[in-house]
């Protein structure tokens, strides 16, 4: 059978670990993790992971905020590891790194958080899609988040701006992807509120001491979210990790 080929960004901590993690332990699988820096020993940490059978990890440099990144890396890809397709890209990397009222959200909380949790996920897929062509079935994910959700929202009480705004417009873009290419399957992703440095930063900032998603659940979950998505029924939607709906 051929190679099943993964993209995973922010893949040497967290969700994106996990996902990593995960799939590299299935059999005739190839995972790309994209980190912003290869050199760091917990990117070179992703090699100890344990290896399926007929499967193989590949490390690339994809920092968020970097407008050629994207474009390198698919280069590299074609040129020294002799990828030739992608099957399925997730967009996982992101931040949350401001915490405030609307009032006291400064314009340079809200540029940072574009760039990386917008932008990026769209320099991507861009750099990425003549190899996601050439899939029979490519499929594009990010990463989002209840914050992300208009009628979630309200039920709410984080105060991140910037990280629901940021991942509101991410939504969008992959909903008008689903609407502008009839191939793809792309589906915006809610991990839950997963036990990450995000997911504790969160909690913190409202005063909470429990976060309820263990990384392991949340992956389990995502993983067969998109195993079992399809063009149909799953593409342009916004999906929990549970496999429930999650309103725009």
């Amino acid at each position: 059978m051929p190679q099943r080929i993964y993209l995973v960004t922010g893949a040497n901590k967290g969700i994106g670990n996990g996902l990593v993690a995960a799939l590299l332990s299935r059999p005739g699988t190839t995972v790309i993790a994209g980190v912003r820096d290869p050199a760091q020993q917990v990117s070179r940490d992703l090699g100890l992971l344990p290896v399926g059978e007929d499967s193989r990890l590949i490390t690339v440099k994809l920092d968020s905020t970097s407008s050629s990144d994207p474009i390198e890396a698919a280069k590299a890809l074609q040129s020294e590891h002799g990828i030739t397709t992608l099957d399925v890209v997730i967009a996982n990397a992101g931040i949350m790194t401001h915490f405030g009222t609307v009032l006291s959200t400064p314009p340079e909380a809200l540029l940072e958080h574009f760039q990386i949790n917008t932008i990026a996920p769209l320099q991507l897929i861009s750099a990425m899609w003549p190899l996601m062509e050439r899939s029979p079935s490519p499929q594009f994910y990010i990463i989002s988040s209840n914050i992300a959700s208009l009628e979630l929202s309200l039920q709410l009480p984080i105060p991140a701006l910037p990280y629901g705004v940021s991942k509101l417009a991410a939504n969008f873009i992959i909903r008008k992807l689903h609407l502008e290419n009839p191939s793809l399957v792309s589906v915006a992703l809610n991990p839950g509120w997963v036990q990450t440095d995000m997911g504790w930063s969160s909690a913190n900032s409202i005063g909470v001491n429990e976060v309820p998603v263990t990384v392991e659940q949340s992956v389990r979950g995502l993983l067969h979210v998109i195993d079992t998505a399809s063009r149909e029924k799953t593409s342009g939607k916004f999906v929990g990790y549970d496999g429930a709906e999650v309103p725009w």
